[in-house]
């Protein structure tokens, strides 16, 4: 008897090795969180029904989950639901999913106005270097035009030419020019990667080696990007909690 758990663990397996890290974290998420639900080790895959589904979201909602990331999960799910359904373990998967929201809700920018932004750049943090060198990058992203955390993270050093950042973003692969002005550099050199062997700009991914090696790194990196931001918002009481988006949202990136 095939179980949800395997169909999940094999998905996601499935996803790493296309290099979908990503996806592949969301599908080891939804895992977890159906391991907080239910026993999903005798959760055999044949006997999944719409019920089960509508009560999940109700858990996930119910803990606090956004509607997004409810959304996110069954998408996943579905997905993985069309694999069983191949393999003839499931049938009608689409009306499994009946009456469960799977869209996208519209969100409310978490940008800063200038006197929070001012507070941020002026914010004396020589005793707390960890808040400084996040509140440092969130500041060289806002200067970069909204530059998303993993593309900052792994700029390259011959992203640079005649004083001019050239890159593509990763998710829509559109190429951006910046000229880098004297604040900029200031951070940048501050936080620049000394190591030879090393094709990245910043310290961020310390040890470069294999894609999966570096993508772990990276979501290190970020979860301590965040967490440095959330201690930084409550330290300046700035009533808006700095996350790795709002730099984002502070510019007119797209």
């Amino acid at each position: 008897m095939k179980t949800l758990k395997s169909f999940i663990m094999a998905h996601a397996d499935d996803l790493g090795n296309l290099f979908k890290f990503s996806a592949e974290h969301t599908c080891r998420s939804v895992l977890h969180s159906l391991e907080n639900f239910t026993d999903i080790e005798q959760l055999v895959i044949k006997n999944l029904t719409t019920g089960f589904f509508l009560n999940y979201e109700h858990h996930l909602l119910a803990s606090g989950c956004s509607r997004n990331t409810s959304a996110c999960y069954f998408r996943t799910l579905r997905a993985i639901c069309r694999q069983a359904e191949l393999q003839k373990l499931l049938m009608n998967v689409h009306h499994l999913f009946n009456g469960l929201f799977m869209g996208y809700e519209e969100t409310r920018k978490r940008a800063l106005n200038i006197e929070q932004l001012r507070k941020v750049a002026d914010a004396d943090l020589k005793d707390a270097p960890s808040l400084g060198m996040a509140r440092d990058l969130f500041i060289l992203s806002y200067y970069l035009r909204g530059i998303p955390f993993i593309d900052l993270a792994f700029l390259r050093k011959t992203d640079i030419q005649d004083n001019v950042l050239c890159y593509h973003r990763s998710k829509t692969g559109r190429p951006l020019r910046i000229t880098l002005e004297t604040w900029m550099w200031e951070i940048i050199e501050r936080y620049r990667c000394d190591d030879t062997d090393s094709p990245y700009l910043l310290c961020i991914i310390r040890k470069p080696g294999s894609i999966p090696e570096e993508r772990r790194q990276y979501e290190s990196a970020l979860r301590l990007y965040n967490k440095h931001l959330y201690r930084l918002s409550v330290k300046l009481e700035l009533g808006v909690r700095l996350t790795s988006y709002t730099a984002k949202h502070n510019t007119f990136a797209i």
